[in-house]
């Protein structure tokens, strides 16, 4: 998780807003509040009819296996161990898919994983600068949003800094999964 993350990350923003909270119609983390109460409260109603075990091992991930007594799974989630800073993809594929159930049983038996640094790791200083120029898509494409009103005083000037910090929200990744054949063929293992 980032250090800047945001309770509202992972929710419909939509759902969020329309949530019902009385009198206090803009507090949107009071809305979410009372939607993550919802949310819990029919998913407690839902579980409590069904056959459902949770269990929570505090453990490396590497070191798994030896915890679970050859048991098998429907789902596991690995949140992002499979980033490369971490036992990356190969690894993390190696580690669990020995603990899904076998297609034979279960065809959807499915390891969730979140590559948040994938970006990163595969962006190269030469993707950061073609970016950065004047005719690049994203400088266009937010230009469009955060259009100059004034010379910049700086180099840190708070329009730069805060048109820096947007590139991100507006640039597209495509050509770096496109560009290198490691990345997409690592991804090809996990959708095989």
């Amino acid at each position: 998780m980032y250090d800047n993350a945001d309770p509202l990350n992972g929710w419909s923003l939509k759902e969020v807003e329309t949530t019902f909270t009385g009198l206090a119609t803009s507090d949107i983390y009071g809305k979410l509040y009372y939607r993550i109460r919802v949310t819990l409260k029919t998913f407690l109603e839902r579980i409590s009819s069904l056959s459902v075990a949770f269990e929570l091992l505090q453990v490396d991930a590497s070191n798994l296996s030896g915890h679970l007594e050859n048991r098998v799974f429907d789902r596991i989630e690995v949140s992002n161990i499979s980033d490369g800073g971490y036992l990356g993809i190969h690894q993390t594929v190696g580690i669990m898919s020995p603990l899904l159930q076998a297609p034979d049983i279960n065809p959807h038996a499915t390891l969730i994983t979140l590559l948040m640094n994938v970006v990163d790791e595969n962006m190269t200083d030469q993707d950061q600068i073609a970016d950065a120029t004047m005719h690049s898509p994203s400088t266009k494409r937010l230009l469009k949003f955060l259009p100059p009103n004034h010379p910049p005083t700086s180099r840190y000037d708070p329009d730069i800094i805060k048109f820096s910090y947007a590139r991100d929200f507006v640039r597209t990744y495509d050509q770096i999964f496109k560009r290198d054949k490691l990345v997409r063929s690592r991804f090809m293992l996990v959708g095989s």
